[in-house]
């Protein structure tokens, strides 16, 4: 049941990250986000929570390397960039890896 309540989660994460997300109504978009503050807020009283990705080092206990992304920056080595879909725990065991795209710099 949980994985489908992440579907959910996820749902609302790929709306908010649409560019057509700006055109819409502002009422509307504060209701949508009272909504997934309440689901949010219900999935932390049961123990469910997000996993810290961005900016990060890479965990594999946590993450999911999707691929590894050339930076020119050598503090990035090792961190996570991009967050393609958050991860979840529930009382610290992990119910899903946040799928991650890590920086590996890139050496003259």
């Amino acid at each position: 049941m949980l994985n489908e309540f992440l579907a959910v989660a996820d749902g609302f994460d790929r709306a908010f990250s649409e560019p057509s997300w700006q055109n819409i109504d502002k009422n509307w978009q504060d209701g949508i986000k009272y909504l997934y503050n309440h689901f949010a807020s219900i999935l932390k009283d049961f123990g469910v929570e997000p996993i810290e990705a961005r900016g990060k080092p890479f965990n594999p206990q946590e993450h999911e390397a999707l691929e590894y992304v050339e930076t020119e920056k050598a503090e990035e080595e090792g961190l996570v960039l991009v967050e393609a879909r958050k991860g979840y725990k529930m009382h610290q065991k992990i119910l899903r890896p946040a799928q991650v795209k890590v920086g590996k710099y890139k050496s003259n």
